[in-house]
Parts: C-alpha cells; sequence; structure tokens
C-alpha cells in the first residue's frame, strides 16, 4: 500500500474542513515535503515498477498495489 497526501491540500488550495492538520503538520512541523495529484499518481508508482488497483480517501488517500495482476 502506498499513502500520500493530495497536492492541492501540500500547496494550501484545498483545506479538506482540515485547517488545523494544515497548520500542524504543514507549517508548524513541515512533515510533508510534497503532495500527489490523485490523477497522477499512477504515472508517479509507475516509476517504482507498481500499478495502480485502486484509490480513495480525502487528503490522505492510499493507492493500493499488488505485485500481481488477477486473471481476468
Amino acid at each position: 500500500m502506498f499513502t500520500y497526501v493530495r497536492k492541492d491540500f501540500i500547496d494550501g488550495v484545498n483545506m479538506y474542513d482540515a485547517a488545523i492538520l494544515y497548520k500542524r503538520f504543514r507549517q508548524r512541523q513541515q512533515v510533508w515535503r510534497f503532495g500527489l495529484d490523485p490523477d497522477k499518481v499512477a504515472s508517479f508508482i509507475a516509476e517504482y515498477g507498481w500499478h495502480l488497483d485502486e484509490q480513495g480517501g480525502q487528503i490522505i488517500s492510499c493507492a493500493t498495489t499488488s505485485s500481481r495482476r488477477a486473471a481476468g
């Protein structure tokens, strides 16, 4: 499983009703260095040999990957 924070949240464009979270982990502590656009996750993880099966969430999303594709 690969988790990521949305780029628009990191950039401060969309707070998703989580301004306190943004202030704590982005402004004060700088925990997150970059975020990803959900539409670009598949190409990002493909650079590391992974493929996208599904994703979900709001601010912090999960992109689930598997080492083999189901026969279908």
